[in-house]
């Protein structure tokens, strides 16, 4: 079994400078990925909502998709856009070596974790066939050329290796989407990533470039119950970075979260919470 080095300077990953600022005007796609990711604040903003909300059923989705993995005592997995480092904890629990990578500095430093590289999925700075696994946990919908990504995991996880890659349903959170749609007006839609890019419903096609095997399979479905007003505003606003450029003129994001907040507010009043619905599920690829 091949194993990898436990720094990041062993482990040798490809540069990924995060700027202090994005260029006078309309920033590009890449310069908003960049801002929004450069720490893991607006993650944790997120991360934060599903945590202190209950679920029926309750479900933990990361140790979930982790399961998925089947990962064995020993084995070498990597964790490819690790956010900040939770699935990583979860894979040491199961005595395995598990190495992080992550396009942010930022969120790279975030995870506290000994092997976590900075490098990009689309030319993973390791050798081919070096892990006997791999995951890409929500975020594959952030990646621009998708197949290349695909063919880059495929290259570094051995034969008979497995990948794991979790998404959203285009139907996830569809209570939440109408509440921020309706808070803006108009025709705009609040088009997540995560129901446009890279969903349940066509990743894998994608996946299926670069795999002879992809086996769609989907979490529980779950109802949940949404009891913290400030907790969704947050959420929200979290994703001012991606969303808040493409509002109708005259409309700013921070008006679209206060608009939110009361909506959210309204509805735990008059229900107890504001319950959607939660549909996510993993593409397990070989």
């Amino acid at each position: 079994m091949v194993r990898v080095g436990t720094t990041v300077a062993q482990i040798r990953p490809t540069g990924c400078s995060i700027p202090d600022g994005v260029a006078d005007g309309m920033p590009t796609d890449e310069e908003v990925l960049q801002r929004q990711y450069a720490d893991d604040r607006n993650l944790r903003a997120r991360q934060r909502l599903w945590e202190i909300s209950r679920s029926e059923p309750q479900l933990d989705f990361n140790r979930w998709a982790v399961d998925l993995i089947g990962v064995q005592e020993g084995d070498v997995v990597l964790d490819a856009g690790c956010g900040n480092g939770r699935p990583l904890a979860l894979l040491e629990e199961r005595r395995c070596t598990a190495v992080g990578l992550d396009l942010s500095l930022g969120m790279a430093r975030s995870t506290h974790h000994p092997r976590v590289a900075v490098g990009d999925v689309q030319d993973l700075p390791f050798p081919a066939g070096v892990f006997d696994a791999a995951a890409a946990f929500m975020m594959l919908y952030h990646v621009p050329d998708q197949e290349n990504a695909a063919a880059e995991l495929r290259r570094v996880v051995r034969p008979g290796g497995v990948l794991v890659a979790t998404t959203a349903s285009q139907e996830n959170q569809a209570e939440l989407r109408t509440i921020v749609e309706d808070a803006v007006g108009g025709d705009w839609t609040w088009n997540r990533p995560s129901a446009t890019s890279f969903h349940l419903e066509g990743g894998a096609a994608v996946l299926a470039t670069a795999f002879d095997s992809v086996q769609r399979i989907e979490a529980t479905a779950r109802r949940i119950f949404l009891t913290d007003a400030d907790a969704v505003a947050e959420y929200v606003a979290s994703s001012g970075d991606h969303f808040g450029r493409t509002l109708p003129p005259g409309r700013t994001w921070d008006e679209v979260v206060e608009a939110v907040r009361a909506a959210t507010a309204a509805a735990i009043a008059a229900e107890g919470a504001l319950v959607v619905s939660g549909r996510l599920g993993a593409l397990v690829c070989r």
